[in-house]
């Protein structure tokens, strides 16, 4: 990781696309333990590696799940 932890789970990398339909966020940075699409550049990121979680319940969905990777964060 580039910078400490706490600044990727700061980052608020989909704040602007939040319509208040979510509820419970929660933001933590995972490792992996099965390769996951990035829901930013949709790479594909091998297990092992860490991304950023991000989980909430949505109108209408229930719980959503989405994995960032770290470059996509910086």
């Amino acid at each position: 990781m580039k910078y400490p932890e706490e600044m990727y789970i700061d980052s608020q990398i989909f704040a602007g696309d939040m319509d208040g339909s979510e509820s419970n966020l929660t933001e933590k940075i995972v490792k992996i333990r099965v390769s996951h699409l990035c829901c930013v550049c949709e790479k594909q990121i091998p297990k092992g590696e860490r991304m950023l979680n991000q989980k909430a319940i949505v109108e209408g969905q229930g719980w959503c799940s989405c994995y960032i990777c770290l470059p996509c964060v910086e």
